[in-house]
């Protein structure tokens, strides 16, 4: 086995609880409420915003609502998938950044990506139609932007307590401003997902990151 631990694996999958950890930890993230199932619905932020399951991943049972008319309908995809819910403010003009992590005690970051796509927000169709969203690694920031991003990274992954590997999702905004979105400790893994491909333009092939999971899961 590699990667992260069951107690960081699960708070990684619980958007709440994860985001409330780097919350705290002085780390930027969106606005965010929490709905749970068979109970009274308010919601304070203002529309757009995203319904999204707790505790899902590939973006299944997600939905961008543009006004409150669409919020139940979203919700009752939503709670389809798990009896807890959290609504994120959307992030205006967001550029989706992703960063590649390897390490237990200290992490490396690799050069940072970005995802590029048509659609209205990255969604199931669009993470796995061939065609459906480019991938453009290294991302084209500035220097201090992308030093900027590894180092949120770095403390993120600390923070939770990840070892072994995460990808760590970013979103930046019309006016440059970064929000962390997440850390996902089960990246997808094939050669032509992000998280290999992020190593490989760091100059860490396939066969060789392979290894150095294998290497730091019996550290």
């Amino acid at each position: 086995y590699v990667g992260a631990d069951v107690t960081a694996s699960a708070v990684c999958m619980d958007k709440d609880l994860s985001k409330r950890v780097l919350r705290e930890a002085g780390l930027p993230v969106v606005e965010w409420e929490v709905l749970r199932k068979n109970e009274p619905v308010f919601v304070g932020l203002v529309p757009p915003f995203f319904v999204k399951p707790a505790r899902a991943g590939s973006s299944v049972g997600i939905a961008k609502v543009e006004r409150y008319a669409d919020l139940k309908q979203a919700l009752a995809e939503a709670f389809e998938y798990d009896d807890k819910v959290v609504v994120e403010q959307a992030v205006a003009g967001a550029r989706e950044l992703e960063v590649a992590l390897l390490g237990n005690v200290r992490a490396e970051a690799s050069v940072v990506g970005e995802v590029r796509y048509q659609a209205e927000f990255y969604d199931y169709a669009t993470k796995y139609t061939a065609g459906a969203a480019e991938l453009d690694i290294p991302a084209a920031l500035d220097p201090g932007t992308q030093e900027t991003v590894q180092e949120m990274a770095v403390k993120a992954y600390r923070v939770l307590g990840v070892r072994g590997m995460a990808r760590v999702d970013f979103f930046m905004d019309d006016s440059g401003e970064l929000y962390l979105n997440e850390l996902n400790t089960l990246p997808g893994f094939t050669p032509f997902s992000m998280y290999p491909r992020l190593w490989q333009a760091s100059g860490l092939a396939f066969p060789e990151l392979l290894s150095r999971l294998v290497e730091l899961a019996l550290e």
